[in-house]
């Protein structure tokens, strides 16, 4: 070994050599210790004695002042002498490999401590020593057997390779056993603290769906809905309303094709957003039309469920405001008109109770006519009212407004309805019957509903409002269930000349106008349109 390492070393520094060069006289030295002596030396012009070249001399195209080209000149200390290099040095040398390869293994065999490592796979007694090692296959091949077992193309190929050795270290940790068992199965840990806390906490829950009140909510001039929450809710910020006209399919669609699609498109749902209170007023709407509506709620938690829908139908004509007209032959003793002059109540005053005979004989009672404060000359209108359900006998309806002055002015006893079948016939058609009547009533009170005009006495249950519509150019008259819009009766009517709506009292009785939507809120009431000519008036005109 010591021979040997003797001739792996460096004739320059006397070292093993580092990436060594062949000179042209075939021994080898470092790259770097013969770049370091070429540099010292420098270059040298030719000898005379040394022979040229054929470039070198004279010939066409070179000129006569060059001189011959510098010679790079190398000292070797094996051979003793100056070495010729060419024109480009160090760069023509050529590595000597197989001495490189050499020194590798050689300073392998010193570091495991002179102990050769043989191919575990060449056959015996051609054991070769081994050159490389196999991390995936830990075993150690030569040059021959590497190649047969891990051939170009395969996965093996892509195996690691390292120096022969005798102890092959993991490659990753798959060959290693955890001491810990990483599934938790049993670890504990005590958690109720944490429970404890989340059940105490209160997280803000969206509002449940309201309940709409059926009994306070109509349709009048406008729409008024109202609803509450349920007491178990959590409170609302705000209301969303949505509505829409029934049959008209949400999204566009309709049942009446193009017509109907294009109905839905402009009545589809509609919204009114951050309705602040528990009621909503809402205006435009299409008459004799059926509305679904519904409410939901919001807070922070964001929008709660939505309500039940409901369903509310608009008036079939537009709503007529008027009040009552206390001048026409106003008994102070029987009837009490309120102060907003929507309501009158009959009491028995002084001239029943002078009238004690008849009233005890029950033949005969007075009756107390009462006046809108509006005469209707064209159009379509619809009004309600309500009469208290312990009132004896109230009639509601229309008349023409001369003929009502005459009645003011001829005031007459009727028989008591209680004993006559035919009672409140006062319709005026037994005077002519071929003409339309001056009056059309509807009897309400003694908790049944009364047509007068019919002789065989039509009864209905009595509803909690009654609306009445007119229509002048027909002469017609409608009664109807107010809270539903149910047709109770149909009449007709003399349209000749203004019609005023009618109220007629019998006995002890309560009446009361359907206020407007719209006057809830208003500030003061509007002014009072008064059309129909006082009594002193039409008294002067008659004496002309």
């Amino acid at each position: 070994m010591k021979s040997l390492e003797h001739e792996l070393h460096c004739p320059v520094c006397k070292e093993i050599v580092k990436q060594p060069v062949v000179l042209p006289c075939q021994h080898s030295v470092c790259l770097m210790c013969a770049s370091e002596v070429l540099v010292a030396n420098g270059p040298h012009p030719p000898s005379p004695s040394m022979p040229r070249s054929p470039g070198h001399g004279t010939y066409p195209g070179r000129r006569r002042k060059e001189g011959p080209p510098l010679v790079m000149m190398f000292p070797c200390v094996p051979c003793g002498r100056d070495v010729e290099l060419s024109e480009k040095g160090l760069t023509d040398c050529l590595r000597n490999l197989t001495l490189e390869r050499i020194v590798e293994r050689y300073r392998h065999t010193v570091s495991l401590g002179s102990v050769a490592v043989m191919c575990q796979f060449c056959k015996p007694p051609q054991t070769l020593e081994a050159t490389k090692g196999c991390a995936d296959c830990r075993s150690n091949f030569c040059n021959e057997c590497f190649k047969l077992y891990h051939p170009w193309g395969t996965p093996r190929a892509q195996h690691e390779h390292i120096q022969p050795t005798l102890n092959f270290r993991p490659k990753n940790l798959q060959h290693f056993t955890l001491a810990a068992d990483p599934s938790f199965r049993h670890f504990q840990l005590d958690v109720s603290k944490e429970l404890k806390l989340l059940t105490e906490l209160n997280f803000i829950q969206a509002p449940l769906a309201p309940v709409i009140d059926t009994q306070r909510s109509l349709a009048y001039d406008q729409l008024f809905l109202c609803w509450r929450l349920p007491q178990e809710s959590a409170p609302a910020w705000h209301f969303s309303v949505e509505y829409r006209r029934r049959g008209v399919v949400p999204g566009g669609a309709s049942r009446g094709g193009i017509r109907g699609g294009l109905a839905a498109a402009r009545w589809g749902w509609q919204r009114l957003d951050e309705v602040s209170g528990t009621s909503a007023v809402i205006d435009r709407l299409e008459m004799d039309s059926v509305y679904v509506l519904r409410v939901r709620g919001c807070n922070k938690a964001g929008y709660g469920e939505y309500s039940e829908e409901v369903y509310l139908h608009t008036p079939p004509a537009p709503v007529l405001n008027f009040y009552l007209d206390s001048r026409w032959g106003l008994h102070a003793d029987r009837l009490v008109v309120s102060k907003e002059q929507r309501g009158a109540r009959s009491v028995p005053g002084l001239s029943l109770l002078q009238a004690a005979d008849h009233a005890l004989t029950s033949c005969h009672l007075t009756s107390d006519l009462l006046v809108g404060d509006v005469a209707i000359t064209q159009g379509r209108h619809y009004w309600a009212c309500s009469v208290e359900p312990g009132s004896y006998l109230v009639k509601v309806g229309v008349g023409l407004e001369s003929k009502l002055q005459e009645w003011f002015h001829l005031p007459q006893d009727m028989a008591s309805p209680r004993y006559d079948p035919d009672s409140g016939h006062d319709s005026g058609a037994e005077d002519a019957l071929d003409s339309a009547p001056p009056f059309c009533f509807l009897t309400m009170g003694m908790d049944p509903l009364t047509n007068n005009n019919v002789p065989s006495g039509l009864t209905y249950p009595l509803p909690p409002r009654l609306g009445v519509c007119l229509d002048f150019e027909k002469g017609r008259v409608t009664f109807y269930d107010a809270h539903s819009l149910r047709p109770l009766w149909e009449g007709h009517v003399d349209c000749s000349g203004p019609v005023c709506p009618a109220f007629c009292f019998i006995g002890g009785g309560a009446l009361q106008l359907q206020e407007l939507v719209a006057n809830r809120n208003a500030d003061q009431t509007p002014v009072r349109r008064v059309t129909i000519q006082p009594r002193v008036t039409n008294l002067n005109n008659n004496n002309n």
